[in-house]
């Protein structure tokens, strides 16, 4: 392992020496291009740690291994070499000496004490060798294998080879094979084998998979047609008690909050309880919907309470589930898709976090929550990270276990007489499922939490016991049949799960949304990226697209799409009837092993209309956007066979663009509705992007246009600009015509005008693509990016552009951007261009049906009436200060969140909340708002309740403030010039606020450091606090002092994120911080961290810190802030790389793991009386024992001796604190155990602090 300031000169050597090979790294390792990172960066701070090779010259465990002084040391193999090793002359890597090879033996030595072996072979299916131990001559040979450098399992030789023998080596137990499904093993992993003593490869190194046919490794999922055919069984969840109340209670609340599938019953089983606390349980869930009790007159056991209750669900299929578990999210439909996708699975297991071999990702122990994850949490990251292929096992677990009712109706129910208590029946009845030819599966998708035992107590060592002696009897084959759920499959995933987990301390799991589109050009695709952008923070994006042929899946990753895979269709997909069971089942495999959470189709052409129909087989939400009337006529564009438009008329032949080899006769329209409305049918809900869109829509399908909503385009703009030139008399006026321009775009007009214009009084100028007919026509400017729109049109200097699509286009990019130009437009009066030019006034309008002339004569008005152009550009000033700025793409993303939201909560719509907050710099927020507002927020939105986003005082005064339900405002965020025009905003818009205040900041001490608040800020937040609806803060304290400013005052506690301050530091990193501030080994540090406010209390103790470095020489201060730097003192300051709080947040834990001791000083006052804990919870999360103030809030926190030290504010008192720490390790490493426990209850994840933000907010929001 690096360690100390090692990892500091790492990077510098390792670029110097040429030694690192970025490709190679690149091919060898793939999870660092999943990730994103560079392969020099990610090898520096994590690839190091985990012992990784830089390049092929180099393997690090055969260095540390081959040099007895580099492994004692416990330095940096690759250090070391670079440092001495290579000047030296030592090897990097393992030389290969081949022996004799005969008789087809491959023989590579691996050097004394004459050890012998080969890695033959590697595929995505095998991985097969042999290795031979002289000293231990047919023994088998202890192996380990390693994946991308990273160790997977422990194995052992078992095979005879012949082949060895041949070669007078002990072949009896040289040998392995280990076989994997398709696909665990991925196009260009490494696969290493080692000898365990030696640490050395097997002959042939490292071999790299070669490309795997992942399609191919399971037939067609039968899950749809057996569900359209009518042969998928309702399912019963037989949940069988006795006893233990408090997780029954649990089981059953989990049961009511997750929703199951349609038709899907709960039956509760009351076998003899004995505690009354179980009767009345019971009886509130007998009367609520979907659930059933059933009580046994007298304990009859486990076995034969099953047995009844299989009777009681008879022709349906069975889930048992323990009492003592907690199921999660989307558990049962995924538990029954599994059961279903293939027609001879009989049973199916969950997996848990403590349910034996079926708990993950450590087998055989119960499995915490990491620290920086809640349990919700750790379940998505579990089955979002599984592949979503059934997994053969030779027994299930009754801990939850689904039972098909026509396999149950082969081999029966759980044998009475061998298993009467419990404990190895549903072992025996899937081996009785397994010789009857039913497969036993686990579902990897499906994860259910388990305590384990609750039923039985002290009776489960005996039933154990009793179990296995009789599946001994009935299986002799058992046991070495389970050594199945220790062999490389389960390993791999185990060990990818691992890395998954790790993963999300950085990243928390997010819903998933699947997006569909067509085409890669035109608008579409462009502002469906910027949608998959604006939602990221919130949503994982997936896109599919389809030409009819080949489906294509990607994933947005930092902001760019990665393709995931690629599958072709037997048969394409075609206009009539537009649909393919092939597309139908493929798209809801991709939809179950990717866990999506929300279909989104953007578009469906080119896809099956069986889309709809086959999310909904999943019960997962479909939206549907109506960009253009594709849904409405083939046309797309609602124009004839003449380039007329026909609105939602049924007659006449139209156009057909996007089947072009497939003609729409007179009459198919009718047809073609009756196609679409059953897909419409099976949406969930509608979007389309102007009011226009959304009445054509329901003029054609009236019963669907209540489940619409209006949603325009938003974008963000790094310029609004005032490009329009005034017209000179005299000179033909430039007339901007932005876009691809074809027939429907208007090119035949602009063509006729033209030639009308025979004066010559307008220019044309062509920005974009054009059809032939207008190639001759004005000026062309050729193709744009849209990053160049601005600087393109300024380059022209138009004084209008035109707008001239003769059907109604549904939105129009090129209207909006004109306008970010500054440039009136004008258009014809249909659809979106109509509904915007008339709302804005950004323009003109000519009727639909306007002739050559028409738009020629209003032309040559214009450039005749340079005033009315100035006009209009005023209208267009005040579209940019106030549309422009609220309708940014987070304002667009907003609506859809609240639009994903309410499909995943059936129909709630979650809390809209604005948070103002100040800005330290350009981008970045002060530590305080995210420690009570953004980290608070974040883990409120969890719970799907609310939408919170940031949004600047700016915006709100512009019109935003009617897109929130609630504004929370923080501190001293609003300048005092806005205050009034904020507040009058937000009372207009009738939108209640919150002020959140963690400090007295209207009535500082005078020797407070930021005494310089002036008058008129503080006369600011008077008024923001006296308005409104409730202030927020954190301590009682200060909650009194706030009241009488505003008597609605909620107390809500500080609570640090525990994605921030519980996730593992980067690898690393904690060398690199005390190599950057010369820390030592050799020296004990005392950290001190303050805000300038606490100038004061840090002089308090300097004379105990003086005393203290007098009688400790090797003891350093180290001050973080504080107001005025010690003398005594190293004064420490973020390095520029780390300029956010989050990013600080890491920083300070690593400089914290070579502190000591932490101090947090606080007089005796009243100002501080009111201010928080804050400071306890920093120290004891990041791992550092600390000695607090015996004042205010530290009294009410520390526990004197156990969670910290509490100390009087006197000189001796100080001192004689800190060298208790000094001087007894021992009371130090506990007070900081006990410290991190105690603040670890203080976390978002556990604390409820998102909570009671949600009931804060919804009790201000309905009043």
């Amino acid at each position: 392992m690096v360690n100390g300031v090692e990892l500091a000169m790492l990077e510098r050597l390792i670029v110097e020496s040429g030694m690192f090979d970025a490709d190679w790294y690149r091919a060898r390792y793939p999870d660092v291009a999943l990730i994103g990172m560079e392969p020099l960066p990610h090898f520096v701070r994590f690839g190091a740690q985990l012992g990784r090779s830089p390049g092929p010259d180099f393997d690090p465990g055969y260095y540390a291994q081959s040099n007895a002084d580099v492994a004692a040391g416990g330095s940096s193999p690759l250090l070391h070499y670079l440092q001495y090793g290579r000047q030296e002359g030592r090897p990097g890597k393992a030389p290969l000496v081949v022996q004799a090879a005969e008789e087809g033996v491959q023989i590579a030595a691996l050097g004394a004490p004459r050890l012998y072996g080969h890695l033959d072979r590697a595929t995505p299916t095998l991985i097969e060798g042999w290795a031979v131990d002289e000293a231990a001559p047919g023994a088998p040979v202890r192996l380990q294998l390693f994946v991308d450098g990273e160790k997977v399992m422990d194995f052992a030789t078992s095979r005879e080879r012949h082949d060895v023998t041949a070669n007078k080596l002990p072949g009896a137990n040289a040998g392995f094979s280990l076989h994997l499904a398709q696909g665990i093993l991925r196009t260009g992993q490494s696969v290493e084998v080692r000898e365990v003593t030696r640490a050395r490869s097997l002959g042939e190194g490292v071999k790299v998979i070669g490309a795997s046919a992942v399609r191919s490794r399971l037939p067609a999922p039968t899950y749809l047609t057996t569900l359209s055919t009518g042969a998928m069984l309702p399912v019963t969840v037989v949940v069988p008690v006795y006893n233990s109340p408090d997780a029954v209670a649990a089981c059953l609340a989990s049961l009511t909050e997750n929703p199951m599938p349609d038709s899907s019953e709960v039956l509760i089983i009351d076998d003899g309880s004995t505690d009354p606390r179980i009767a009345e349980l019971l009886r509130r869930y007998a009367t609520v919907p979907g659930f059933r009790l059933e009580m046994n007159p007298s304990n009859i056991g486990y076995t034969r309470t099953v047995n009844r209750a299989l009777e009681l669900a008879a022709g349906r299929d069975v889930v048992l589930l323990n009492s003592d578990t907690t199921v999660t999210p989307r558990w049962l439909h995924n538990l029954r898709y599994c059961a279903y996708s293939q027609p001879d699975i009989g049973s199916v297991t969950a997996l848990s976090d403590n349910a034996g071999a079926f708990s993950v990702p450590e087998i055989g122990v119960a499995n915490s929550p990491p620290a920086y994850l809640d349990s919700a949490s750790t379940a998505k990251v579990v089955t979002q990270a599984g592949e979503g292929i059934p997994i053969d096992v030779p027994t299930g677990n009754g801990f939850c276990l689904y039972l098909r009712r026509h396999a149950l109706d082969v081999v029966g129910g759980f044998d009475e007489a061998k298993y009467p208590r419990g404990y190895g029946e549903e072992n025996d009845l899937c081996m009785r499922l397994m010789y009857a030819g039913w497969r036993n599966v686990i579902c990897d998708k499906a994860y259910v939490f388990h305590l384990r035992s609750q039923s039985f107590g002290d009776m489960k060592r005996a039933l154990v016991e009793d179990g296995a002696r009789q599946l001994a009897i009935d299986y002799p084959e058992y046991r070495a049949l389970i050594s199945r759920f220790n062999d490389i499959e389960f390993a791999m995933r185990r060990n990818r799960l691992r890395k998954t987990l790790l993963a999300a301390s950085s990243a928390l799991p997010k819903p998933r949304v699947l997006f569909v589109i067509s085409t890669t050009t035109g608008g579409t695709p462009q502002t469906n990226l910027d949608l998959m952008r604006a939602v990221a923070e919130r949503y994982e994006g997936f896109l599919l697209r389809c030409d009819s042929l080949t489906l294509t899946l990607s994933k947005l990753v930092n902001g760019n799409l990665v393709t995931l895979e690629t599958v072709a269709l037997h048969a394409p997909i075609r206009a009539v009837p537009h649909t393919s069971d092939e597309y139908d089942r493929l798209l809801l495999d991709i939809l179950y092993r990717h866990s999506i959470d929300v279909l989104h189709i953007r578009h469906v052409a080119w896809h099956s209309l069986g889309i709809a129909s086959a999310a909904k087989a999943l019960q997962i939400p479909v939206i549907f956007s109506v960009h253009d009337f594709y849904a409405l006529c083939p046309s797309v564009n609602l124009l004839d066979t003449e380039h007329r438009y026909v609105g939602t008329s049924e007659d006449g032949a139209r156009l057909n663009p996007l089947w072009p080899q497939q003609v729409v006769p007179d009459g198919f329209v009718r047809r073609w509705r009756l196609m679409m409305g059953r897909f419409l049918a099976d949406c969930s809900a509608f979007v389309t992007t102007s009011p226009s869109a959304k009445r054509l829509f329901g003029e054609v399908y009236p019963e669907h246009v209540g489940r619409m909503r209006v949603i325009p385009h938003g974008r963000d703009f790094d310029l609004l600009a005032m490009n329009s030139t005034t017209p000179q008399r005299g000179r033909p006026m430039k007339v901007l015509v932005p876009g691809n321009i074809s027939v429907s775009k208007g090119a035949l007009l602009l063509r006729d005008v033209s030639v009308l214009d025979e004066e010559g009084r307008v220019e044309l100028h062509f920005l974009g693509h054009a059809i032939q007919e207008v190639k001759r026509v004005g000026v062309h400017h050729g193709a744009y990016k849209r990053e160049e729109f601005q600087a393109k049109v300024a380059a022209i200097a138009p004084s209008v552009g035109v707008v001239l699509s003769i059907w109604p286009e549904t939105f129009c990019h090129t209207l909006t951007e004109m306008w970010a130009a500054g440039i009136p437009v004008l258009g014809l009066d249909t659809g979106a261009v109509g509904d915007r030019i008339r709302a804005t006034g950004g323009g003109w309008l000519l009727p639909a049906d306007a002739t050559p002339s028409d738009i020629l004569q209003k032309l040559v008005e214009l450039a005749n009436n340079p005033t009315e152009v100035l006009a209009r550009q005023e209208d267009l000033a005040r579209w940019q200060a106030a549309e422009a700025v609220v309708h940014d793409t987070a304002h667009m993303a907003s609506s859809y969140r609240q639009l994903y939201s309410e499909s995943m909560l059936g129909g709630r719509r979650p809390l809209r909340v604005g948070l103002v907050m100040k800005l330290r710099g350009l981008r970045h927020r002060p530590p305080t708002a995210h420690i009570r507002v953004l980290r608070p927020m974040r883990a409120a939105a969890q719970t799907g309740r609310l939408d919170p986003r940031p949004i600047s005082v700016g915006s709100l005064i512009a019109g935003a403030a009617s897109a929130f339900d609630v504004v929370v405002i923080q501190r001293d965020a609003v300048p005092p010039a806005q205050t009034e025009l904020l507040l009058d905003a937000l009372r207009i818009a009738g939108v209640p606020w919150i002020f959140e205040m963690d400090d007295m900041l209207w009535d500082l001490p005078k020797d407070h450091l930021d005494h310089a608040i002036d008058d008129v800020a503080i006369a600011s937040m008077r008024a923001i606090a006296q308005g409104a609806a409730c202030l927020t803060t954190s301590s009682a304290p200060l909650a009194a002092a706030l009241s009488e400013t505003n008597a609605r005052v909620e107390i809500i506690p500080n609570a640090l994120d525990e994605t921030l301050w519980c996730s593992p530091l980067p690898a690393g990193l904690s060398a690199e911080v005390a190599g950057a501030l010369g820390l030592s080994a050799e020296r004990r540090y005392i950290l001190y961290m303050g805000s300038n406010s606490h100038a004061k209390d840090l002089e308090m103790i300097v004379p105990a810190l003086e005393r203290v470095l007098d009688r400790h020489p090797d003891v350093q201060i180290l001050q973080i802030g504080g107001g005025h730097p010690l003398p005594f003192a190293k004064e420490v300051t973020c390095p520029p790389r780390f300029p956010t709080y989050p990013e600080f947040v890491v920083w300070f834990r690593a400089l914290c793991s070579h502190c000591t001791l932490a101090l947090a000083p606080l007089r005796a006052d009243a100002f501080n009386e009111a201010k928080s804990d804050i400071k306890f919870l920093d120290y004891s999360l990041a791992g550092v024992p600390a000695i607090f103030s015996d004042f205010g809030p530290y009294r009410c926190t520390v526990h004197d001796g156990f969670s910290g030290l509490l100390r009087t504010n006197d000189v001796d008192s100080w001192q004689e604190g800190i060298e208790v720490l000094l001087d007894r390790p021992d009371v130090a490493s506990r007070i900081a155990e006990q410290a991190s426990k105690a603040a670890s209850e203080r976390t978002l994840a556990r604390s409820g602090v998102g909570e009671v933000w949600v009931d804060l907010l919804e009790r201000i929001a309905s009043r």
